[in-house]
């Protein structure tokens, strides 16, 4: 099978992309626009804290942040996830994805979005920065309506790993030649699976492995 482009260049999202966290940035919107009442916004500050501290598994904490989107439909979704894009994404992607980004479609690359960010974060940031496609975690619809839950497996560590490996055999790819960026830990199975793996700005768990490895380290703004 030939491939169909010379390499794919893999970008996580928080942390990478941006410089914040998105699914922070979805509460705080959310309480904002009074689509969270007070006691639910405060929860997903503890839940954030407890993931911060790393309390609880990243996967529990993140299905309990999804709950508040229970019974609001794909159309009020689409509304406030733009006013999501606009007031506090738009400004966190960081200058020099900007560059990145365009040094790999010069080459004819494949630029993805693989991230355990929901579609409906992804998609935005995609279209703003030219990028072909998103892989992400998934949110449960029926009838038109979010139901809180996540639709298959979240996108997240070994996850990650699986979807690119997949995505890479189903456009003929090599995962050799493909680059993956991300800050975090969690991110070490996508990143051992590529030919160049890029850190950015990553923690310190991260930047230990990086250093091992003789991985890239790139420290943006």
């Amino acid at each position: 099978m030939h491939p169909e482009y010379p390499y794919i260049a893999f970008f996580d999202v928080d942390g990478t992309l941006i410089s914040g966290n998105s699914g922070k940035s979805l509460v705080k919107a959310g309480f904002t626009m009074g689509m969270i009442g007070k006691r639910d916004f405060l929860m997903a500050l503890f839940y954030s804290l407890l993931l911060k501290l790393k309390l609880r598994k990243p996967g529990r904490i993140i299905r309990l942040l999804a709950r508040w989107l229970n019974g609001l439909s794909e159309e009020h979704i689409r509304s406030f996830s733009e006013r999501v894009f606009q007031t506090y994404l738009a400004p966190a992607i960081r200058p020099e994805i900007y560059g990145e980004v365009w040094r790999h479609k010069e080459q004819n690359a494949r630029v993805v979005i693989l991230s355990s960010a929901v579609h409906f974060i992804c998609e935005p940031l995609a279209k703003h920065l030219g990028i072909d496609d998103v892989i992400c975690s998934e949110l449960e619809i029926q009838n038109g309506v979010y139901t809180g839950r996540f639709s298959g497996e979240l996108c997240y560590g070994k996850e990650k790993f699986n979807r690119l490996k997949a995505y890479c055999e189903k456009t003929g790819s090599s995962p050799a030649k493909a680059y993956y960026y991300g800050d975090c830990y969690s991110d070490y199975h996508a990143l051992e699976s590529v030919g160049n793996p890029i850190c950015v700005n990553p923690g310190k768990k991260l930047a230990k492995m990086a250093a091992k490895r003789n991985w890239i380290i790139r420290e943006w703004h």
